[in-house]
């Protein structure tokens, strides 16, 4: 179904001055006070349309049930008085989003989450979209923690929206960069489709309720994964993370931040500090690379030899690698001033690398950097923080926790997100959900929840209830 703003046919507009601008109130039902259709206000009485038939005496325009109007083509009689005319393929609910070449609506809600900054598409994606055809709903603000108006948006091509349940309830696409909040679960409709970093193995149980009770399709970035292993929409996150690390270290090492006193890069007669970092991935190279060049003394580790080879032979031996073992993580841990873990099992809960008896061990104020805290942590003292309050001392050591530790730097993530999500986006936009997921083994593999159903039970195994976790 279609309320009337989509096809220019406004209540308001039908008996006030074209030129109006709107929003404006519907004078029979108030429903485009908030731009939300009548039928879903549940005003009783005051709904200027009525189920079965959908007849808006007030702005002509038919809105018929899709059942409804299946039972027109079966040749069900039409009820006394009720005036239908035919409807566009396009405005039947639930169908276009397997139409290849149907103009798909994409919605952008702002971000809810404290300090969150990021934005799920940047203009520059918004035209993209747009000049393919598809429609693009924008929340109002929703980009301005990035640097990015709502002008700008208007210039590339996207309608501003009011609300979030506005940007909800007329899109068919939500594009987001962080899960749902339980706050925004019940504006999920339906048969939408959700994309975002979803992080479904850490995430509160009453979200994959919702997603299956509503039977969104809900798509996770940091689980979409090409033929040779690479997670597309991850890596530019990862890589902002890795890049990240040395700046909240300095910060924490900061004698008036608690942290030991110490320069990352040393100085002629004062040695650097020491780095270890678990993982040799993409954030721990990063990590590894903008430690070193600060100066800094470097150790990582990781279990594949591969991963091992290739971060020594991009800095040119001037770290020291060792393989992830029980004996060495005792050793190197002792001697660190700053932690990093950056460990990853794609999909599920991180392991636990660092035990409290190894923290105890670690020198007074010294750093722990979690990056995996997105997917549970790989230190056992580890807890999630914010960016308001990111960090805590636990064992006498300081530890930063923060999830979406690249908010930090919103513009520059919003730009990374968008770019690495993009063609996913358009090919989803250009043949449909179904139709993108059977041309896409890569998309396939992100996908979590697929119109309600658990695809993967393994993932939220443990998963912690409402009380214990935020969304």
């Amino acid at each position: 179904m279609r309320p009337c703003w989509e096809v220019r046919a406004w209540c308001a507009l039908r008996v006030g001055s074209q030129s109006a601008s709107w929003p404006l109130p519907c004078e029979r039902c108030e429903a485009y006070l908030s731009r939300t259709p009548c039928w879903e206000l549940g005003n009783g009485d005051r709904h200027c349309c009525a189920p079965p038939y959908i007849t808006c005496d007030f702005c002509e325009l038919y809105l018929i049930h899709q059942q409804d109007l299946r039972e027109q083509r079966q040749g069900a009689a039409t009820p006394p008085g009720a005036r239908t005319v035919p409807l566009p393929y396009d405005a039947l609910e639930g169908e276009p989003a397997s139409m290849p070449g149907h103009s798909m609506r994409f919605g952008v809600p702002k971000e809810v989450r404290d300090l969150e900054m990021r934005v799920g598409l940047t203009p520059a994606g918004v035209h993209a979209l747009v000049d393919a055809g598809h429609t693009v709903y924008v929340e109002r603000n929703a980009g301005l923690g990035a640097g990015f108006s709502d002008e700008d948006y208007r210039a590339a091509g996207a309608e501003i929206v009011y609300s979030a349940e506005e940007t909800y309830g007329r899109a068919e696409v939500i594009v987001k960069a962080t899960r749902p909040t339980r706050a925004e679960h019940h504006l999920l409709r339906s048969g939408q489709t959700l994309l975002c970093y979803l992080h479904l193995a850490v995430a509160s149980r009453d979200l994959t309720e919702t997603l299956e009770m509503r039977e969104v399709t809900a798509i996770a970035y940091e689980m979409i994964q090409e033929d040779d292993g690479t997670l597309p929409v991850l890596m530019p996150t990862s890589e902002l993370a890795g890049r990240l690390a040395p700046m909240i270290a300095s910060e924490l090492l900061s004698s008036h931040m608690g942290g030991r006193g110490i320069l990352l890069s040393g100085m002629h007669g004062v040695p650097p500090a020491e780095v270890v970092i678990l993982g040799a991935g993409v954030v721990g190279s990063h990590a590894a690379r903008c430690f070193s060049g600060l100066g800094a003394h470097v150790t990582v580790l990781d279990h594949n030899p591969r991963r091992l080879q290739h971060v020594d032979s991009m800095l040119r031996g001037r770290i020291v690698t060792l393989f992830t073992s029980p004996y060495n993580l005792h050793k190197v841990v002792r001697f660190a001033d700053v932690l990093v873990g950056c460990v990853l099992v794609p999909g599920a809960r991180s392991p636990v690398l660092v035990t409290r008896e190894m923290v105890q061990s670690m020198r007074p104020r010294a750093v722990i950097i979690d990056f995996s805290i997105d997917q549970g942590g790989c230190v056992e003292t580890s807890r999630p923080t914010t960016h308001r309050d990111p960090f805590y001392i636990e064992e006498g050591v300081v530890h930063y926790c923060v999830p979406n530790a690249p908010a930090r730097v919103a513009r520059s993530a919003s730009h990374a997100l968008t770019n690495a999500a993009l063609p996913y986006l358009l090919l989803i936009g250009q043949y449909g959900v179904d139709g993108a997921l059977e041309r896409s083994t890569a998309l396939r593999r992100g996908v979590n929840v697929l119109r309600g159903r658990l695809l993967h039970p393994h993932i939220v195994e443990g998963q912690p209830t409402a009380e214990d976790t935020a969304a």
